[in-house]
């Protein structure tokens, strides 16, 4: 395959699964009175543990200010806390409060219910080689961005 016609299929794709996977997370999370980005930052939480704001704006790719704001919207709504570090009041830890936990475990098992009903339609094997060239995909594009951030470490001038 060319280059061009891979990358190309790439991207395509990208879009089409991020197009697909934004209208099904907009929809739950509409029906849950959050937003996506929200419902992302409680899914991060819940898999993940305990962040700082900035590495939880790091791992969802979201400005720390914007994510401080979006924080403080879940707070308010009881399903995360904001603490600051005793040693250093500048950090600010998020944890998943229990009705945030409570409040992931039920979307969790209405995305397992969707998937679910349409995965008894796909042979096991279509699912294990759809699951290893996604991972494939992920290591080929870690691979460029981590050749890309060196490459534009390197170009970097200092004026």
């Amino acid at each position: 395959m060319e280059v061009s016609d891979f990358k190309n299929t790439v991207l395509q794709n990208f879009r089409k699964l991020s197009e697909q996977m934004t209208k099904i997370l907009n929809n739950l999370g509409e029906k849950y009175g959050i937003t996506m980005l929200q419902l992302l930052i409680l899914f991060e939480l819940f898999h993940h543990g305990k962040h700082t704001i900035g590495s939880l704006a790091n791992s969802i790719c979201v400005a720390e200010a914007n994510l401080s704001l979006i924080c403080k919207k879940l707070e308010q709504k009881g399903f995360i806390r904001r603490i600051r570090n005793i040693d250093d009041a500048r950090v600010v830890e998020v944890i998943l409060t229990p009705s945030g936990k409570k409040l992931v475990c039920e979307i969790d098992q209405e995305l397992d219910l969707m998937f679910g009903e349409r995965l008894r339609f796909l042979e096991e094997n279509s699912q294990v080689l759809i699951t290893l060239g996604m991972g494939k995909l992920q290591d080929l594009l870690e691979e460029v961005t981590e050749e890309n951030n060196r490459t534009s470490q390197q170009g970097k001038r200092r004026y």
